[in-house]
């Protein structure tokens, strides 16, 4: 069974509460925090049998007693068997109490989402609601503190366990769905694929561009300071080593390169410059080598329409879930 129950005291007579309920779901509804939710859409004038409701959570209304109280009973299709209510009270002639109760019962995917992801959605939208109504009206901040909203341990550490089950489930199915996509080669880099299913539009997909970078390394310094030496010579210094024994120059040689002969600047063998000398030389210098890296291609899921969102919550059953988390 679910209860869900918001209250706030506002420092404003009943009646100016009173017309902003009224409006809800209109096109100037200034109670409902469309600012940052997806807004309240009746089909027409608050008032017993209109129609409507906000994204996926469809309802209408069953009960309405003008500037006072409302009450919208769930579609079946939401997945609440229940109602909730709007309702003010008036404390006395400058505060009102408004509050808002969900009562139900959930089925099917509900029962499995409501704790884990709609309850905390929903609180979240009441508490801006409550905000809207007291920031229209009152005078003062007496009233503007959110509900405190207390939820037992044992329903917390039920949440947290469906969340991390679906959480993990989800993450690895998705990973899974992506790198087949890609190591098939069954969507093609920059395709956009819309997803059907029965024929409904529940979203696209696209795989990105691949995209072809060039690093280079330098493999023989010997090799790149000769080159240099003849391509770049104020880059380039030499060390002089003189001594009187020639097998002791042979050694140096072959053991301290870098202390005889052409000695390249060393911020030459950086990546970015090697890059400018190759794009300024229009040729590959010798002792370097060029690697080609092809990167990008992931697999996007494209932002989601309204419908689509609520076309795919409406495919959500028990045995999508179960089937999801393997059991």
């Amino acid at each position: 069974m679910i209860r869900n129950v918001h209250e706030r005291v506002i420092n404003a007579p009943i009646e100016a509460l009173g017309a902003l309920l009224d409006g809800l779901g209109q096109k100037d509804d200034r109670l409902w925090p469309s600012q940052s939710w997806t807004p309240m859409v009746l089909d027409r004038p608050l008032a017993v049998g209109a129609d409507g409701g906000h994204g996926v959570i469809r309802y209408y209304v069953s009960e309405y007693e003008p500037g006072r109280r409302v009450r919208f009973t769930f579609r079946p299709r939401t997945g609440i068997v229940g109602a909730h209510e709007l309702s003010l009270d008036a404390l006395d002639d400058e505060h009102t109490r408004i509050r808002h109760v969900l009562i139900g019962r959930a089925r099917g995917a509900m029962r499995l989402m409501f704790s884990a992801v709609v309850e905390p959605l929903h609180d979240a939208v009441i508490e801006d609601l409550l905000d809207n109504a007291g920031g229209q009206v009152q005078e003062g901040d007496d009233g503007d503190v959110r509900s405190e909203i207390v939820v037992p341990t044992e329903d917390l550490l039920a949440q947290l366990m469906v969340a991390n089950l679906i959480f993990k489930a989800s993450k690895a199915k998705v990973d899974e769905s992506k790198n087949e996509l890609v190591s098939e080669g069954r969507l093609l880099p920059t395709e956009r694929r819309p997803v059907l299913i029965n024929g409904q539009a529940i979203g696209s997909v696209t795989r990105r561009a691949l995209t072809t970078k060039t690093t280079y390394e330098v493999v023989d310094p010997e090799a790149f300071a000769l080159w240099a030496q003849v391509a770049m010579p104020s880059s380039v210094r030499e060390e002089v080593l003189d001594p009187a024994d020639p097998e002791v120059v042979e050694l140096v040689k072959k053991h301290l390169p870098d202390k005889v002969g052409p000695v390249v600047a060393p911020h030459l063998a950086s990546m970015q410059s090697l890059k400018a000398i190759v794009k300024d030389k229009g040729q590959l210098p010798a002792g370097v080598k060029a690697h080609e890296e092809t990167t990008g291609g992931a697999i996007a899921v494209n932002p989601m329409k309204q419908a689509e969102k609520e076309a795919i919550l409406n495919l959500i059953t028990p045995a999508t879930i179960r089937s999801l988390i393997g059991s």
